[in-house]
């Protein structure tokens, strides 16, 4: 049985420009990228965390309790689909087009029910969440924001 979401869905804008809703919080997370899986792991998402490809050795518990899913380039969409994320997070750069968008319309990120546009603190006067302030030294590139 899945029980529904503790909090309505957060809206961000991911790299490619698209209007993402991501579920709060997240349960099954498949990470596509190595960074992105340390920083899941650091941020203690580790439970969470699914799926990984066989590139993401750190922490070494993230090959140990989730499942590989195929390279960066070359995703196992099976072994995905499988895993039921709830959240898949990739990088535009280090992951291949065709499989994003494969990913995308098996995934869609937004959808009627689940319009939500965020207000308070972190988000900007359009909705977006904002990790860190714009423009401060540790502001993550837009990189960071990978295809939700």
């Amino acid at each position: 049985m899945q029980l529904p979401p503790l909090f309505p869905p957060l809206t961000v804008t991911d790299q490619m420009g698209r209007r993402v809703a991501v579920p709060f919080p997240p349960r099954r997370i498949v990470s596509l990228v190595p960074s992105q899986t340390e920083l899941l792991f650091a941020l203690g998402l580790g439970q969470q965390v699914v799926g990984v490809t066989k590139f993401c050795i750190h922490p070494a518990e993230a090959r140990q309790q989730a499942t590989v899913i195929g390279g960066t380039k070359n995703f196992d969409f099976e072994k995905i689909a499988a895993l039921q994320p709830d959240l898949i997070i990739g990088n535009k750069e280090e992951n291949y087009q065709e499989g994003i968008e494969q990913l995308a319309a098996q995934y869609p990120g937004l959808d009627e029910r689940h319009q939500h546009v965020g207000r308070g603190p972190g988000y900007d006067p359009a909705g977006r969440l904002h990790l860190w302030p714009q423009g401060s030294r540790r502001s993550p590139s837009r990189r960071n924001f990978g295809f939700v």
